[in-house]
């Protein structure tokens, strides 16, 4: 029996590694000279890759600060198919949970409960190498682009290029994209490439490259821990075993 429990604790910790979320954090200067701090959250499970994007920037000044392209490669995959699950409203499934729509230092956030609302961006996928695009080819640009939270008296640094109506509304603070991909098991895949896009036009960008120590690429700590955990029971009874 004590077995079994041993051997039960180090397949949830092994199953936490496999379900475990790589960080990318883009924090400092875009190619545009902007400032910038975002957030990419990968999760992986049977099958499945979730990503949310997080714009982290509180009281933003322009639009050029705001998330509207994404692009990463997971070379792994580069010999099969991947697609995007479509918005459905499912809490689980690609959404935008909340917009925003700015004035001035005034805004006001929408919600659509649960169901949020559909990002629109345009996805591209070729060899392992996936493109998420908020302007060309999406269903809602220059709109829906993410930017982050207000401060404490509101969007008070915000200049006209995000009280601009065509620009409105906004994606507040987040979005979640759900892929299907070829990953039995849900293991956990490199991810290289990384780039996050800012602004209403092309070519403002913050590459995850040597230049930005690879933007920090970190595992989620707590699944470390429960695989140290795992490991631990695992050798406990071992030696319990052997004395």
């Amino acid at each position: 029996m004590m077995r079994k429990i041993a051997l039960g604790c180090l397949l949830l910790a092994a199953a936490s590694v496999a379900s475990a979320t790589t960080t990318f954090i883009a924090q400092g200067t875009s190619s545009g000279g902007n400032s910038v701090y975002a957030e990419a959250d990968f999760t992986f499970s049977n099958n499945l890759l979730t990503l949310t994007l997080t714009n982290l920037l509180v009281n933003p000044a322009n639009a050029a600060q705001n998330i509207s392209d994404f692009e990463f490669t997971i070379a792994s995959l580069s010999g099969t198919t991947a697609t995007l699950t479509p918005y459905t409203g499912a809490s689980t499934n690609t959404k935008a949970p909340q917009l925003v729509t700015i004035t001035g230092p005034g805004y006001t956030v929408t919600s659509n409960g649960s169901a949020g609302y559909d990002p629109g961006w345009a996805f591209a996928y070729s060899s392992g190498n996936f493109a998420l695009d908020a302007l060309a080819g999406s269903v809602n640009g220059p709109a829906y682009t993410i930017v982050g939270p207000p401060g404490a008296s509101g969007y008070t640094n915000a200049n006209s290029s995000l009280t601009n109506g065509a620009h409105n509304p906004m994606i507040y603070q987040s979005a979640t994209w759900v892929f299907n991909v070829v990953n039995p098991g849900g293991s956990v895949l490199n991810i290289t490439n990384v780039n996050f896009s800012f602004g209403t036009t092309a070519g403002n960008d913050y590459t995850c490259d040597a230049s930005h120590n690879f933007c920090a690429a970190v595992p989620e700590p707590g699944s470390w821990l429960l695989l140290g955990s795992g490991l631990a029971i695992l050798l406990f009874f071992a030696r319990k075993r052997t004395a």
